[in-house]
């Protein structure tokens, strides 16, 4: 047995890129805030002209309404099971006339969604989350890597997985011996394909 509550929040970080899109039009986008990633839901009226508003990196401050579901049955019944966030107000972070955006950090920036689901968290997906984290501070590099729980997948009988974002690519069966490697790969720049080649 479930039960739900609801709530205002406000968030206040980087834009790192539009979620899910319906004709060219996003329906959500990705806020890196203090080394996490959240997946904001936009509201309907917000949508339409979003997208030439915000830019990698362009500081936002988000305003929107959170709803909680948690499990009565769970031991850890303090801690929501699923969480859905709605943007309802977008500002972004202005300075003098221009919208303030940080310089690029070094390498690229990359979303690892992480399969907190009972099956997943079993068979390692907790030990993959910790290693995720101790790779963010042995390498400095929580500003190129955000991390963010996610309720599944749908390859519940290959856990552990994981989701790296913007590539939406899903990573199953996953050992942590492999994160390094993983994580050098997906934040190592890649060449520009423009450049000339002497």
């Amino acid at each position: 047995m479930s039960y739900e509550t609801k709530q205002r929040f406000q968030l206040e970080g980087d834009f790192v890129a539009f979620g899910k899109m319906k004709k060219g039009t996003p329906k959500s986008l990705l806020l890196r805030c203090d080394g996490m990633a959240y997946e904001l839901k936009i509201a309907k009226g917000l949508r339409s002209g979003i997208r030439g508003l915000l830019q990698p990196g362009s500081r936002v401050r988000i305003h929107g309404r959170e709803k909680c579901q948690y499990d009565r049955s769970s031991k850890k019944e303090s801690q929501p099971s699923k969480v859905k966030r709605k943007a309802v107000a977008i500002t972004p972070l202005k300075q003098g006339s221009e919208i303030e955006t940080r310089q690029p950090e070094a390498g690229r920036q990359v979303v690892v969604q992480v399969c907190t689901k009972a099956n997943c968290w079993k068979r390692g997906g907790k030990q993959i989350w910790d290693r995720l984290k101790e790779i963010q501070a042995e390498q400095g590099s929580s500003e190129n890597i955000s991390l963010q729980p996610v309720h599944c997948l749908d390859r519940c009988k290959k856990g552990p997985c994981l989701r790296c974002l913007p590539e939406r690519h899903i990573h199953c069966q996953m050992d942590t011996k492999h994160l390094p490697d993983l994580v050098k790969q997906k934040t190592t720049p890649k060449p520009d394909s423009h450049a000339e080649v002497p």
